[in-house]
């Protein structure tokens, strides 16, 4: 394909060995067949199938963050980075400050969860590029939301119960409560991904009444059907 000419006004195809530069017929200049504009015809039958493709199948453009789309892989990046924000501290018996990667790297390895959930759902939503799609994957990319806000609770939980021989004070940062507000945030975001179908139904206007007929009642006039 690389090796034809074509003329951007008639679609005559030319080989580079016929020395032609020019369309004998229109007289216009020659182009590479692969940089050529579609046809008239081409844009006809596109047009025509995006119109029987149903609104909600229609494939959205890569830089459409619409419907939650975009909202999502930024409150996924800002889940990660609550990572590296303080989330618990101790005075006794010895006094330190651990972040979220520092717990899960050093003491609870299962807090690793909530952050394999947020790295897997930016590529999840980026990729969904109809409505359809998006609402596809409301369930998976809402658990995946939600895990780190679960695994906070449940940490919290059996921390606070737990009963030591050793004396421990402890006390929760503001780091960990911001990573749990922004997983219950993006939780509900993705419960919502996609919206609503757009209603792509359009009201039939009436029909006009033939000159030198009585006009029947509106209840009575019959609309045209649609396939």
């Amino acid at each position: 394909m690389t090796g034809l000419l074509c003329c951007p006004f008639c679609r005559e195809l030319y080989t580079r060995d016929d020395a032609v530069e020019h369309c004998p017929e229109c007289g216009v200049d020659l182009v590479p067949f692969h940089e050529a504009a579609p046809s008239p015809e081409t844009q006809l039958e596109h047009e025509y199938l995006l119109e029987q493709t149903p609104i909600e199948w229609r494939r959205l453009a890569f830089w459409d963050f619409r419907r939650g789309r975009g909202l999502l892989p930024v409150l996924a990046i800002l889940g990660l980075l609550t990572y590296a924000l303080p989330w618990f501290s101790q005075t006794l018996p010895e006094t330190r400050i651990l972040t979220g990667y520092q717990l899960a790297r050093h003491h609870v390895g299962w807090l690793w969860g909530g952050a394999v959930g947020w790295f897997t759902l930016i590529p999840l939503v980026v990729t969904r590029r109809s409505i359809a799609a998006m609402r596809g994957v409301r369930m998976i990319s809402a658990v995946f939301a939600s895990l780190t806000a679960t695994e906070v609770l449940v940490f919290v939980n059996i921390t606070a119960s737990r009963q030591n021989q050793v004396v421990v004070q402890f006390a929760w940062e503001w780091g960990i409560w911001i990573s749990c507000f922004v997983s219950a945030l993006g939780a509900c975001i993705a419960a919502n991904l996609g919206g609503s179908v757009p209603d792509s139904a359009k009201s039939v206007p009436d029909l006009p009444t033939p000159a030198g007929t009585a006009a029947q009642p509106k209840r009575l006039r019959k609309r045209p059907t649609l396939h």
